[in-house]
């Protein structure tokens, strides 16, 4: 979980396993942050260790690619990464698709980097003249499990 504030928003990047959901509220908590001042939940993917706390964030817009949530309704059989009950909750929330390119707020855009899943983001942040790219799991080499064409084509994007 990354917490960015940008455009005066208050954007969580990921929201990690139901096993950590007191630790994930008490840092927010300790940064003077309440579940309900995050204006913004961006998910890289759909996996049950990314988004299992979503459901927190009741008062947020939640960002996801098309192609997860395409994912979340139709999971590949015997997928034991992919949050099963993602669909469900996501449908009581303010879901919103974002793709390639979207502004999120000012300063901050998805960028499509599939590899880790079809429909994985990263999140550009822009800063005057700096730039930082919080890119998740497709920074890691071996946790690729689609088809090595498209980690390479978003790797040399970014």
């Amino acid at each position: 979980m990354s917490l960015l504030n940008a455009g005066g928003e208050n954007i969580l990047i990921d929201t990690g396993p139901a096993s950590r959901r007191g630790l994930r509220v008490g840092a927010l908590t300790a940064r003077g942050i309440e579940r309900g001042d995050i204006d913004v939940v961006i998910l890289s993917h759909l996996h049950w260790d990314h988004c299992q706390n979503t459901d927190l964030f009741t008062n947020a817009r939640i960002l996801v690619h098309p192609t997860e949530l395409d994912y979340a309704h139709n999971p590949a059989r015997g997928n034991t990464s992919a949050a099963w009950y993602a669909a469900e909750m996501l449908a009581k929330m303010k879901t919103e698709p974002v793709s390639d390119g979207d502004l999120v707020t000012e300063g901050v855009s998805v960028i499509a980097t599939p590899g880790h899943t079809k429909g994985h983001l990263a999140v550009l942040l822009e800063t005057g003249d700096e730039k930082t790219l919080v890119a998740d799991q497709n920074a890691i080499p071996y946790v690729l499990p689609e088809p090595v064409e498209g980690p390479r084509r978003a790797k040399l994007r970014v």
